[in-house]
């Protein structure tokens, strides 16, 4: 099993979920930071189940999205888990699009090139914003089956 939250939904932010996993639970840690108007770095870090520890380090890029209330991107992430040992890639896409003021909605996909696990696999939730810096996230993760809650703090003001 692994958790594959989406990493962080705004540029240059933390974001902190929690998943309940049967009788145990996951966090995930994740931070971003826009190295300018494309790109962005990437790292996070779910600890949980064995089987769900696991560190990703990568890079975002954004396209040109079809309207300014859509940011469309592409990721690719280098995943190591505690278990297998097994490092590897994910490569996938995703896009966030602005429902109303204070209020976006995100869908994620990666392709995994664990070893023995290939597959493609999704998420979505939704983004509240409560300040000009803090916001809730909650989602459900198809991969595991599981939804998850959280908050994101956003480095520089909106």
């Amino acid at each position: 099993m692994a958790q594959y939250h989406p990493v962080v939904v705004d540029r240059t932010a933390f974001t902190l979920t929690y998943t309940p996993v049967g009788a145990t639970s996951a966090t995930t840690f994740a931070v971003s930071y826009a190295f300018g108007p494309t790109w962005d770095l990437l790292a996070s870090s779910t600890s949980g189940p064995a089987a769900a520890t696991n560190f990703r380090f990568g890079g975002r890029f954004h396209l040109r999205a079809p309207s300014p209330d859509n940011d469309l991107y592409l990721t690719a992430q280098y995943a190591s888990p505690a278990a297998p040992a097994t490092s590897y890639i994910l490569l996938g896409t995703g896009l966030t699009h602005t429902l109303a003021p204070g209020l976006k909605a995100y869908v994620a996909a990666n392709y995994s090139t664990q070893t023995g696990a290939q597959a493609i696999f999704w998420n979505a939730g939704w983004q509240y914003e409560l300040s000009h810096q803090l916001s809730m996230v909650a989602g459900w993760d198809e991969f595991t089956g599981n939804g998850y809650v959280g908050v994101s703090y956003l480095f520089a003001s909106r």
